[in-house]
């Protein structure tokens, strides 16, 4: 009997499957002014007041038809035409693109989680509109002082935070405005980290439909050693397609040194990992490298071939290229082929831009050897010829046996995070710990929801009411196992909830 979670989330597997991210808006109707008009508008008020949300909906508009203009221009006369560099000048300098900046900044993660001014936010986004407008008139003065580095515990983990000026992060968003649609019009087609209308999740199922497929492949899973400290700065800085004023700003931030534990850093080569631009300049490093691997297959095949087929032939349509970041997972028919003709090109094209391949995380093997295992993004690919009619993560998992689930090490680190929520909330009452716990549940269930993830999240079920049974002892230790019960947890009749025969309540 197939489950009805299964069900849902093999919609996800499916191949180049998009995940359709939901928009909620707060803004009932359009605003009902016209360009022109929210212009001189902002003229006679000096830019003195934060626009509303209606007037912010438009701009966010006439924002995205900007981009799509630029785009355009690129694709008749060049990346690194004179025309797309002025029109980048030309946007960057624009109010409507100095708002949305500003607002991308206020509506970051890292603004909401670190910083804060509730009583005066709308005054400093206005200064910080103003103050990009003078930064952007002398770019030859511009000098970026240090980032300095500051490591926190986050979940029992040391995290990095890259503490900068808020103008300089609100810089960084408006370069990124012109940077990223032409980065995304030479995006490859199986990219998936940090681009729009692209997730892990669609990943994974690109990588699972292929698995699935009945010839037997070599799996190469490896990443890119140390991608953030040893890129090559100066091949950016000179393939960059960006206005030579723009890229004055990138180069001052490569050349502004780190302060980490007090001590100063001199930063000759590598990126910032934290930084806005960060994502945009890996995808931007490392696009071009999908059409360089099939483009090497090439040679196998025979003139006529190449004639009927456009250059493309059964040997191409076997490689398998997926890529996270700086994570990649390749599938490719022969081990000899990749030898001789994959691995020379992919060195190659990562030794050009002072990158290599990890040899310790670099595995080449077939799913089907010694009940071997593939680990990408957090999930487990596992491979079983005889699929059993007992109850276990390969129960159901079609015909050849492929099992899909999180990896048990993640699984694991995840409840050492609950466990240490619920050991620091001994003097907290029940809903503060619901509100401090929502937000991690929440979070892991929406992603680790695919194929057979239900043992997983029943382990991880289980281990919280356990949790929550020892967290109501402690906190009452006089008290009796139905008191605790009365006041703790109850007995639903919701739908949704059948599965449950105890919640944890107020």
């Amino acid at each position: 009997m197939v489950q009805i979670g299964e069900k849902l989330n093999s919609l996800s597997l499916k191949e180049n499957y998009k995940i359709s991210q939901r928009y909620y808006s707060t803004i009932k109707e359009e605003s009902k002014l016209t360009l022109t008009q929210i212009k001189r508008m902002f003229i006679n008020n000096n830019f003195k007041t934060w626009p509303e949300n209606k007037t912010l909906y438009f701009i966010q508009k006439d924002v995205l038809q900007k981009q799509m203009e630029l785009v355009s221009l690129a694709d008749i006369y060049g990346l690194q035409s004179e025309k797309v560099y002025k029109k980048q000048l030309l946007l960057v300098n624009s109010l409507f693109f100095r708002i949305i900046a500003i607002d991308k900044l206020f509506n970051s993660v890292f603004y909401k989680t670190y910083l804060s001014y509730p009583k005066e936010e709308e005054k400093v986004k206005v200064e910080l509109v103003e103050k990009l407008k003078i930064i952007l008139k002398n770019p030859n003065l511009y000098i970026s002082n240090p980032i300095k580095y500051l490591w926190i515990f986050n979940n029992n983990k040391q995290k990095l935070l890259n503490i900068t000026t808020l103008y300089v992060i609100g810089l960084q968003h408006l370069i990124n405005l012109v940077l990223e649609p032409l980065v995304e019009k030479t995006g490859e087609l199986h990219s998936f980290g940090f681009r729009p209308n692209k997730s892990a999740k669609n990943a994974l199922g690109y990588l699972n439909s292929n698995l699935l497929k009945q010839d037997s492949r070599w799996i190469l899973n490896t990443e890119i050693k140390g991608f953030f400290d040893k890129i090559n700065q100066k091949w950016i800085l000179n393939n960059l397609f960006l206005h030579p004023d723009l890229i004055k700003f990138i180069k001052s931030w490569f050349n502004s040194g780190r302060i980490d534990k007090e001590v100063f850093f001199e930063t000759e080569m590598g990126i910032s990992p934290g930084g806005v631009l960060s994502p945009t300049l890996v995808n931007f490093t490392l696009n071009g490298l999908e059409n360089l691997l099939m483009n090497s297959l090439i040679p196998l095949t025979n003139i006529k071939q190449q004639q009927l087929f456009n250059y493309s032939s059964q040997f191409t349509s076997n490689l398998v290229y997926i890529r996270y970041l700086d994570n990649l997972v390749i599938l490719i028919r022969s081990k000899y082929i990749f030898n001789i003709y994959v691995k020379p090109i992919l060195n190659k094209f990562l030794e050009l831009r002072g990158l290599s391949l990890c040899q310790e995380k670099s595995k080449l093997f077939k799913l089907k050897e010694n009940s071997l295992s593939l680990d990408f993004l957090g999930y487990t690919f596992k491979s079983q010829e005889k699929c059993s009619n007992k109850k276990h993560i390969f129960y159901s998992a079609k015909s050849r046996g492929i099992a899909l689930y999180p990896n048990k090490i993640k699984v694991l680190a995840f409840l050492d995070n609950i466990r240490n929520i619920f050991i620091k909330s001994q003097n907290l009452n029940a809903y503060t710990l619901m509100k401090k716990l929502n937000p991690f549940l929440i979070k892991w269930c929406n992603y680790y929801n695919l194929g057979n993830s239900f043992h997983s999240r029943n382990t991880v079920k289980n281990a919280i009411y356990h949790l929550i049974w020892k967290w109501a002892h402690n906190k009452h230790k006089k008290w009796g196992k139905k008191l605790i019960a009365k006041t703790y947890l109850k007995q639903s009749n919701s739908r949704l909830l059948n599965n449950l025969k105890w919640v944890f309540k107020n």
